[in-house]
């Protein structure tokens, strides 16, 4: 009967269908979805201050840190080698569940929790040099995996549905950092703009500005950067270049670290509408090698345009060496102002001050008028001293600043007047402290003969 033939045949077409949906390759949307980083998770434990088992070793910490205005004890995690990424009232969690795939190829969990709700949740990744942070609605993530391009996957920060996934280049062999900035208002305010390792050179980098809601990429521009280690955005204006400080050599002479010509551009400024190329620092090759590290920027206000501070080191010769930090001025690139050290390490930003670890004593610190480059005033603590990292700066309050010292104690430092006052910690050893308006995140270590777990402790500031 014409029915049971026809029906036969739909029968077959069918299961035609079905296998050929079956055998079609995983696609980008596919592996954005469900691939890659987006394995089943593997929560980190992160447990109420009732559950939490603190080892008494860490009861004398806890009262100091809340006596000094920390607030009540919230939580915290007592894994080992747990990271911490903290934006309001939520904390981003990372680690390493299994070992390394291989170095610098990372597995393992983030988890994006709430403390005080205790709302959360987690996902798995696997990728090379993999790169976390929040981008006003949404938390980012960065990968280059094995055997794909690099991606950028931007999720729900809430509840963790991925939004977008934006592949960067159209090869699979490249290797290399991603680090990126966030736009914080203007017209592209939330979105980011992407340092990543071009596709066609593995040594050389490009920058992309994203849409996170989306996934758009609205322009990619190749730098002449050899190495990224940091992007930020002042007004209209992206900034890619070296940020960390390890390129100036603290020991105050200048053959501590060579560069070939190819190294000697380190800060390139492009436009955010467009990503065409503003300025280039330094301009043109110098006939000496010239080292210069970003320390941040100062942004657009009613004072003047947006301010790019770097540290600079300018080789003479293999004995000879000038030091300075300078501001550029972000739209043009020409030198806004320019102060002569000694020394000059890590830094920090604050209510309009620039502090970094410098001066004759390069213990001490030095706080300059970001805008002016005036000294405001330095701090040196002596040959009996602690010793100051400007780089595990928090602020406290809008005139003063949380610094720990080489032997990891906090202090608390003064804007105005460069005095800085010890926390009583005995012996135990803060590794990092983070602090936002509502929280206080404090990684606490113990001397290595104690054989007690460093343990992440929440706290609620009062």
């Amino acid at each position: 009967m014409k029915w049971k033939r026809w029906a036969a045949a739909g029968l077959a077409l069918a299961l035609v269908v079905t296998l050929t949906v079956v055998l079609v390759p995983r696609t980008d949307w596919w592996h954005c979805r469900f691939g890659g980083g987006l394995t089943e998770p593997d929560p980190l434990g992160f447990h109420t201050a009732g559950q939490l088992d603190i080892p008494d070793t860490y009861d004398a910490i806890v009262d100091e840190l809340r006596a000094a205005g920390f607030g009540d004890l919230i939580g915290g995690v007592t894994d080992r080698g747990v990271g911490v990424v903290l934006d309001q009232d939520q904390i981003l969690l990372t680690g390493s569940n299994e070992q390394p795939l291989e170095w610098p190829r990372f597995t393992g969990t983030w988890t994006v929790l709430e403390p005080e709700s205790g709302e959360s949740w987690s996902r798995r990744v696997t990728g090379a040099r993999a790169s976390v942070g929040f981008s006003g609605e949404f938390m980012m993530a960065g990968a280059i995996e094995s055997d794909r391009l690099p991606l950028v996957t931007a999720y729900d920060r809430e509840r963790g549905r991925v939004q977008s996934c934006s592949w960067l280049g159209d090869r699979d062999d490249v290797d290399g950092r991603m680090v990126a900035g966030v736009i914080e208002e203007g017209e592209y305010a939330g979105q980011q703009v992407v340092s990543h390792p071009t596709p066609d050179d593995s040594e050389g980098y490009a920058l992309t500005r994203i849409d996170p809601a989306s996934g758009d990429q609205h322009w990619t521009a190749e730098t002449s950067l050899v190495d990224v280690k940091g992007v930020d955005v002042t007004g209209s204006v992206a900034i890619g270049g070296r940020f960390s400080e390890f390129d100036v050599g603290a020991s105050g002479t200048a053959n501590t670290f060579h560069m070939d010509a190819e190294r000697v551009v380190s800060i390139e400024a492009l436009d955010l509408a467009s990503g065409e190329l503003l300025w280039q620092w330094p301009e043109q090759i110098p006939t000496t090698p010239t080292i210069a590290a970003v320390l941040g920027t100062v942004p657009h206000d009613d004072a003047g345009d947006g301010l790019v501070l770097a540290s600079v080191l300018e080789e003479h010769d293999a004995e000879h060496a000038e030091r300075r930090i300078i501001a550029l001025d972000a739209v043009t690139g020409e030198e806004v102002w320019s102060h002569d050290v000694a020394y000059a390490g890590n830094a920090t930003l604050h209510n309009g001050l620039l502090v970094f670890n410098g001066g004759d004593d390069w213990k001490g610190l030095v706080a300059l008028d970001a805008r002016t480059g005036v000294l405001q005033w330095e701090e040196s603590p002596g040959d009996d001293g602690p010793e100051f990292d400007a780089s595990t700066a928090e602020a406290l309050h809008d005139d003063s600043l949380l610094v720990l010292d080489s032997d990891r104690v906090p202090w608390a430092l003064n804007l105005v007047t460069g005095d800085a006052e010890r926390y009583d910690v005995e012996e135990r050893r803060i590794g990092s402290v983070q602090l936002s308006e509502s929280l206080a995140v404090v990684r606490v270590e113990t001397p290595n003969e104690s054989d007690v777990d460093p343990v992440t402790l929440v706290f609620a500031r009062s």
